[in-house]
C-alpha cells in the first residue's frame, strides 16, 4: 500500500516535523512493514547527546486513518475497574495466591506507573528533553496490567512483586536512572543493572 500522497523528504528519508493528515505511532518499522501501512520517518527536532552533539529526533508517522494495531488493548469494551479485576481473577486462578494479595498486586504495579510518570515530568519541568518526552508518552501508554499468559508467567508477577516489597530493588532502580542521566547507562540497562545488584531488606 502506497501513501495517498508524497511528502517532501531530506537527503536522509525524514519528514521535517508531523504534516497534516499524519500521526506519531508507536509501531517499528518492522510492524509497518508487516502490516502494509504507509509510514515516512518524521525529524522532530535536535538535542545534544553526552558528548555534546547534535542527534535527531527521529518517529515514525502514518495517515491519521490508520487504525490501532488489534490485539494491542485485550478487554478494550471492559472499564479500567473491570480490566483490573479480571487481571486480578487471573493471577488468583494461576497462582493460588489470595484475592487481597492479588489486589494489593495490581494496585501496586498502577501506582509504580503513576509514581515513574511523575518523576520524569518533575525532571522535564526543570529541563526539557525531547528523548524524555518520548519516554513519557512512551511509559504513558505501557499497561500494568498485561494479559497473564500462563502459569509461569504469573509466577513472574509474584516473584517481581516480592522484589518490590522486601528487597532493595526500587532504589537499585533509582540508581540505574541516575546512572542513565549521567550517560553511564542506558535506558534498557536499568532494570538488569537493578536486578544484579539488589538484595534483601534487613
Amino acid at each position: 500500500m502506497k501513501p495517498t500522497s508524497r511528502l517532501e523528504t531530506n537527503r536522509y528519508g525524514n519528514v521535517a516535523g508531523i504534516p497534516d493528515g499524519w500521526k506519531k505511532t508507536n509501531m517499528s518499522v518492522k510492524q509497518l512493514v508487516a502490516r502494509k501501512i504507509p509510514f515516512y520517518r518524521a525529524c522532530l527536532g535536535f538535542e545534544r547527546n553526552k558528548y555534546g552533539e547534535k542527534t535527531p529526533v527521529i518517529v515514525n508517522i502514518v495517515p491519521v486513518t490508520t487504525k490501532p494495531m488489534t490485539g494491542s488493548k485485550p478487554n478494550c469494551h471492559l472499564t479500567p475497574e473491570e480490566r483490573q479485576k479480571a487481571w486480578e481473577r487471573r493471577l488468583v486462578k494461576l497462582t493460588w495466591c489470595s484475592e487481597a494479595y492479588a489486589h494489593e498486586i495490581a494496585e501496586a504495579k498502577l501506582a509504580y506507573k503513576e509514581k515513574v510518570i511523575a518523576k520524569l515530568e518533575a525532571k522535564q519541568a526543570q529541563v526539557y528533553s525531547a528523548k524524555r518526552a518520548q519516554t513519557i508518552e512512551r511509559v504513558k501508554h505501557v499497561n500494568p496490567l498485561r494479559r497473564i499468559i500462563n502459569a509461569e508467567h504469573a509466577q513472574a508477577v509474584l516473584e517481581a512483586h516480592e522484589r518490590h516489597t522486601r528487597t532493595d530493588y526500587d532504589q537499585k532502580l533509582a540508581e540505574g536512572h541516575e546512572l542513565v542521566d549521567n550517560g553511564i547507562l542506558t535506558y534498557t540497562q536499568v532494570k538488569t543493572y537493578a536486578r544484579n545488584t539488589y538484595k534483601p531488606n534487613k
